[in-house]
């Protein structure tokens, strides 16, 4: 189960979904899709995880979510994820 949170300002929209791993390439990509098991007809949510080796300890890790469905639509295109992980061997 995943959790997705955006807010924007007061405003606030959580959702919860099933989602599958659904292909990867090492060191490169993973990329999940919904998959529910209630047999109700949802809308398609995927997330694309990308991973970019900057230097030997950094990587750039950047999380791309589409979702098929108009309901917070808004809020959901105002908040993105850019984030930098710093690994240091010791």
């Amino acid at each position: 189960m995943l959790v997705l949170k955006a807010q924007l300002g007061p405003f606030s929209r959580m959702k919860r979904l099933r989602m599958a791993k659904v292909s990867s390439e090492p060191h490169k990509l993973i990329r999940f899709e919904r998959k529910e098991i209630s047999g109700r007809d949802a809308s398609d949510w995927s997330i694309d995880i990308n991973f970019k080796e900057l230097d030997l300890i950094t990587t750039e890790i950047t999380f791309v979510v589409s979702y098929s469905g108009s309901y917070g639509l808004a809020l959901w295109k105002q908040c993105s994820t850019h984030t930098l992980i710093k690994h240091e061997q010791i």
